[in-house]
């Protein structure tokens, strides 16, 4: 497996500074034999999924969720740490003394993606997609009601700028998708910057690397984000 590529966030909340970590790593199928680093919390809802693609999807999650706390907080590898679910599936800390932070997972068929916020009271979510030609049918229907019609990159960039939202509300598209209706996308220096009508609170800066669509949502009283690349 490729080690994963670690993105700094840093943001500015008056005279205050944020700061978010976003780690990204593309897996194979050898991912399954790092199952034996999940907690027996973790374990039993790995059991429950029968699907084989998406038992790979929460091992590489959840350990890329670990190995993000470990170098975010400086601690030796292997903490006894376990994120399991909320009420709609939104990973959830559950070990007491790493409660106090605020964890979003995201995956695809081959890669994952963890955002880490040392900062449980402020919100943040990410969303990753692969740029595929193969979706660019579903998207087009999908996104054509909102009259948007863009390019394959742009649709993907949509796309996971809405879902990240929709994670930082923790309730998935659980609720009604007109809540999602976007308000403003502001360009600039290959970044987009993505307002929703109805979640005036919550703002999303999505870029693209490598054919990778990252949408990463945060609070909008939170400015001027800078994303840089450590590893």
């Amino acid at each position: 497996m490729i080690p994963e590529i670690t993105y700094k966030l840093s943001f500015e909340e008056g005279l205050v500074s944020r700061f978010l970590t976003l780690s990204i790593w593309e897996y194979d199928s050898s991912i399954s034999e790092l199952d034996n680093l999940l907690s027996d919390e973790e374990k039993i809802i790995y059991k429950e999924l029968k699907v084989k693609s998406r038992r790979n999807e929460f091992v590489a999650g959840r350990v890329l969720a670990k190995r993000t706390v470990e170098s975010s907080l400086n601690l030796e590898s292997h903490i006894n740490l376990s994120i399991t679910n909320g009420v709609w599936g939104f990973p959830v800390i559950n070990t007491k003394e790493y409660s106090d932070m605020w964890i979003s997972i995201a995956h695809t068929k081959k890669h994952a993606a963890v955002l880490l916020s040392l900062l449980k009271t402020h919100p943040v979510g990410v969303d990753i997609e692969e740029i595929l030609e193969i979706n660019e049918e579903s998207l087009t229907k999908y996104l054509s009601k909102y009259g948007l019609n863009n390019s394959l990159e742009m649709m993907h960039v949509i796309w996971v700028a809405k879902e990240a939202v929709s994670k930082t509300i923790l309730t998935g598209f659980t609720i009604a998708d007109e809540l999602f209706e976007i308000e403003q996308i502001i360009t600039k220096n290959e970044r987009y910057t993505i307002l929703f009508k109805h979640f005036p609170q919550i703002k999303v800066t999505s870029f693209v690397e490598d054919d990778l669509a990252i949408g990463v949502a945060y609070p909008e009283i939170w400015k001027n984000p800078l994303i840089k690349k450590i590893k």
